[in-house]
């Protein structure tokens, strides 16, 4: 009990921190997540409140994250809360812990709001020192939370990340890299993963690293011991940090691993879920280191000093002051006490060329005018030189004229690039793990191992079958004509193109001609009006067409052959160069082949211009314009249309004079004066 006692002095004697403040009359969420979307702002009475009205008996789920705190030792929780018709508790988790609380209760003063009551709820102090902090309330019935405050107390000597747990006193650590802290995980310096996330709503619906393996490297400054800090979800995983290997269990949990001499320069962890067909979660990943333990001859760097650990001073001896920049005590100027012979604080005799490197004009200790390429301290009064002018001056390692880090010269001092394994003067030899050291000396991003580095130069690499898709050298191939491209995804095209199925195409008809790929675009799909589907294109019936302008075009009559309007022949058009056209090829009708001289008719004894004047012997003129024989029936001679002639007209004879169209009739007739006679009658 008196120990108990005792700490609790301690943290109430400590400086504490409010950090949150909640109070549902700003009617303003403030961040709440809310499960179920249940929880909502009312009024009872003139009480505001932030959760549910009388006659709903859903329960209440809230959370919210914190991130970014300052260093702490507990976390208390105080909040005002109204219950209506209901005795049912009010619960407080912090990090997945329940608080203990106390409770005071007061019945409402308001007879509108008649049956309820306000709880006056604080937790007791709950050890907490992670930079993130998530809470999460719940409550069931009708009623809500009125207001809320958040205090955190602070480390008792200040110290960074408030590790008290182990021999190594608190003021030895130091912080050397925190990731995954914010709500949504975006920060990832030294850690090698599928950028794959999960979320959970005790954390207000934070992120977690959600992964099957991932590995984290990185270049540690000057140390001794390490201590590993990070939050896991609910998975098993196996922690291996080279010097050994730890396996976590499934339930939530802070994890802790501390690594006494660590002696690499280099710090490498794999993690890895278990079984590997789960998937692990981590996140509010924290390093700390130690500097080594060097024997320090306290007299001589601490002087003055009272009480000390490692080279810090804690408390100055009277007559000394202590020196917030230097870390240690110097003696107290003007207090008539003792001459203290310190580090040319207060010495006969100055060194001038040792303290004011770099003056030009000087009085006693005290720098009135630096030289080029210095400037004056005002804390010191004397000269340093400019980090980042290009010129290495005074204690200046290097200068590179810029003051961006991890580029090998930062702050005038020698640093290795990024994901540089080891590196002297700046000159990276050896790159992390998924890194390859080129010909410049930078780390760039193994190509081809089928990782995709993230926030690196990478955005695509081999697929799981071995195949580049879409991806040449790491990178997403450029989409032709694409103005704004995301990946392997176009946006937007250039003028005078449109997107079809992430490619870009020519825009016909929007009257932008693309010279490499369109002769003109005249804005519509018209055919034969100079520009058709945006190639030149002239009337139908032109003949030679410059760039939608008709340049030959042949008349009626013509048709175009090798460049020329040559006549048509048997078209019945006369042109110039025919003499007729009757819109055949027979011979002898007077017009043939449209030649210069007309054609006679066949045994046409006399023509002009095609026209028979006179047939040849025998032949009789028609209105056709043709010469027809004539039949001259019992000449003896056989003509083509008699099928006989035998030289007389005499009928009966086995001939008779009919050409082949007539017929021989012959008839019985009776005449009554021509008695047993026989008439023949020939027609």
């Amino acid at each position: 009990m008196k120990l108990f006692m005792i700490l609790i002095v301690q943290i109430f004697s400590t400086p504490s921190t409010v950090i949150y403040e909640f109070n549902a009359n700003s009617q303003i969420n403030d961040g709440w997540a809310i499960r179920d979307n249940d929880c909502f702002f009312y009024n009872c009475g003139g009480i505001n409140y932030f959760g549910q009205p009388l006659n709903d008996d859903n329960p209440i789920w809230i959370s919210r994250l914190f991130s970014n705190l300052k260093a702490h030792s507990h976390i208390q929780v105080e909040a005002k809360v109204l219950r209506i018709y209901t005795s049912d508790p009010f619960g407080v988790d912090l990090d997945y812990i329940v608080a203990q609380k106390s409770i005071t209760s007061s019945s409402s003063s308001s007879a509108v709001c008649s049956g309820s009551y306000v709880l006056s709820i604080t937790t007791t102090p709950i050890k907490h020192n992670r930079r993130t902090l998530w809470i999460k309330a719940y409550f069931f019935n009708a009623g809500g939370l009125m207001s809320l405050k958040i205090s955190m107390i602070n480390c008792e000597y200040d110290c960074i990340g408030c590790i008290e747990n182990y021999k190594i006193f608190c003021l030895s650590w130091k912080l050397h890299q925190y990731s995954f802290g914010e709500k949504l995980i975006t920060n990832s310096d030294g850690w090698i993963f599928q950028p794959t996330f999960s979320s959970d709503f005790d954390c207000g619906y934070c992120n977690y690293l959600y992964f099957f393996e991932t590995n984290y490297s990185t270049q540690l400054p000057t140390h001794q011991n390490l201590l590993i800090r990070f939050y896991k979800g609910n998975t098993i995983i196996i922690v291996d940090y080279v010097y050994g290997k730890k396996t976590f269990s499934f339930n939530s949990q802070l994890v802790e691993i501390l690594i006494e001499n660590h002696l690499d320069p280099i710090l490498l962890l794999n993690i890895k879920s278990q079984p590997s067909t789960d998937r692990g979660q981590i996140r509010d990943f924290e390093l700390y280191y130690t500097q080594p333990e060097i024997p320090i001859p306290i007299n001589k760097l601490n002087e003055g000093c009272l009480e000390q650990i490692d080279t810090k001073c804690l408390i100055c001896q009277e007559g000394w002051i202590y020196d917030q920049f230097l870390e240690n005590c110097h003696p107290i100027c003007g207090d008539k006490g003792q001459l203290y012979q310190t580090r040319n604080f207060e010495v006969s005799e100055i060194i001038i060329n040792k303290f004011n490197e770099g003056c030009l004009e000087q009085i006693e200790t005290r720098c009135l005018i630096c030289k080029e390429g210095w400037i004056q301290d005002q804390f010191f009064e004397n000269c340093r030189p400019i980090c980042g002018d290009g010129v290495i001056q005074g204690q200046e390692k290097c200068d590179d004229a810029n003051l961006i880090s991890n580029d090998s010269c930062y702050q005038c001092e020698y640093s290795c690039i990024n994901f540089c394994k080891t590196c002297e003067f700046g000159i990276c030899f050896e790159c992390i793990f998924g890194y390859d050291l080129n010909a410049d000396f930078d780390c760039v991003p193994m190509c081809g191992d089928g990782n995709v580095i993230p926030y690196s130069a990478e955005q695509c690499d081999l697929t799981d079958d071995g195949k580049w898709d879409n991806c040449q050298d790491c990178l997403y191939i450029l989409i032709a004509d694409c103005k704004n491209q995301l990946l392997s995804m176009c946006l937007e095209c250039k003028v005078g193109f449109q997107l079809l199925e992430n490619a870009c195409f020519p825009n016909c008809g929007d009257k932008f001609i693309l010279q490499q790929y369109e002769e003109c675009d005249d804005g519509n799909l018209q055919p034969y009006d100079g520009c058709f589907q945006c190639k030149f294109q002239c009337s139908e019936d032109c003949n030679i067409c410059d760039k939608g302008q008709c340049i030959l075009k042949c008349e009626d009559g013509y048709k175009f052959v090798n460049n020329n309007c040559l006549s048509v022949c048997g078209d019945q058009i006369v042109t110039k160069e025919e003499d007729c056209d009757d819109g055949n090829t027979i011979q002898f009708d007077g017009c043939f082949n449209c030649m210069y001289s007309y054609s006679c008719p066949e045994n046409c004894y006399d023509c002009y211009q095609g026209t028979c004047l006179e047939c040849n012997d025998k032949y009789q003129l028609l209105n056709s314009n043709q010469c027809k024989l004539q039949l001259d029936c019992g000449d003896g001679y056989l003509q083509k249309q008699e099928e006989c002639d035998d030289g007389n007209y005499e009928a009966l004879d086995g001939f008779g004079y009919a050409p082949r169209q007539q017929k021989l009739l012959l008839a019985n007739v009776h005449f009554p004066n021509l008695q047993n006679q026989q008439l023949h009658i020939s027609i």
